[in-house]
């Protein structure tokens, strides 16, 4: 495969691409030394990540950025402004952070906050960057104690995605850990990173409240820590085709609603 030419932005998987999706492997099977040498690979292979301070456009998860290396699945997002985040998730932002701009918007008659990271087109909106090697790489750094190297990766996402940052320096293994899994969360937000993440954290207990329809009252959802809906039951269809699955307890527990 790497002695291969190198294609960007031909709407083909390329050799980079790969790179991210075994270092995001390794990361969730904890082998943080092959994690380390995959997203390595990116970097190696050209891969950047883009200074988005100065970014003018929208949609910035588009072949014109220059840290996707892959687009794929149409997957538009049709009425996602239907979609509010959290006051509390859009406060862990810097208020200089550039991506308040380019993942969410106000409404201007109500001021109220939409998601709006992907377009409602049917352009493919869903990619692969160089900025997951790179929190992948820092993850793996703090497991295996190189926390220099994963705050100087950790450095250098911020500085790109910040107006004005001064590099931060933290020195204890489980505050940085939780500061690079915190970057996480902001960096992919909505790009269905967060269950796998959940599950791999040890499975804690979330909460979450939501609306069915305007006028409704607001239920509150928990999911208690190591709930077994942590782990989704099989289809049917995949038990009849496959007698020796055994399967997941969550297939047993009843419909939850919020409170």
């Amino acid at each position: 495969m790497d002695p291969l030419p190198i294609a960007r932005r031909d709407y083909h998987i390329n050799q980079p691409a790969i790179h991210i999706l075994l270092s995001r492997v390794y990361l969730y099977m904890e082998r943080w030394e092959d994690c380390i040498k995959e997203a390595d690979k990116v970097f190696q292979q050209g891969g950047v990540i883009t200074d988005m301070t100065g970014y003018t456009t929208g949609y910035w998860i588009t072949y014109t950025n220059p840290e996707v290396e892959w687009m794929f699945g149409g997957n538009p997002q049709a009425n996602q402004s239907t979609y509010i985040p959290s006051a509390d998730f859009r406060g862990t932002f810097d208020p200089q952070d550039v991506r308040l701009n380019y993942g969410f918007s106000i409404l201007p008659q109500t001021f109220t906050p939409l998601v709006t990271k992907y377009t409602q087109s049917d352009e493919l909106s869903q990619g692969i960057r160089s900025s997951e090697a790179l929190l992948n790489r820092a993850e793996a750094y703090v497991q295996v104690d190189e926390l220099e190297k994963a705050m100087a990766d950790l450095n250098q996402l911020r500085s790109h995605r910040i107006v004005g940052y001064s590099n931060e320096s933290i020195s204890e293994k489980n505050t940085l850990l939780q500061a690079v899994r915190d970057e996480r969360r902001k960096e992919f937000c909505y790009e269905g990173f967060r269950w796998f993440d959940l599950r791999r954290y040890g499975m804690p207990s979330i909460s979450h409240r939501y609306q069915h329809q305007l006028g409704e009252a607001v239920l509150h959802y928990v999911l208690k820590a190591k709930d077994p809906m942590y782990v989704l039951p099989f289809p049917n269809s995949l038990i009849l085709r496959n007698t020796e699955l055994e399967q997941n307890p969550s297939a047993n527990i009843p419909e939850r609603i919020g409170e």
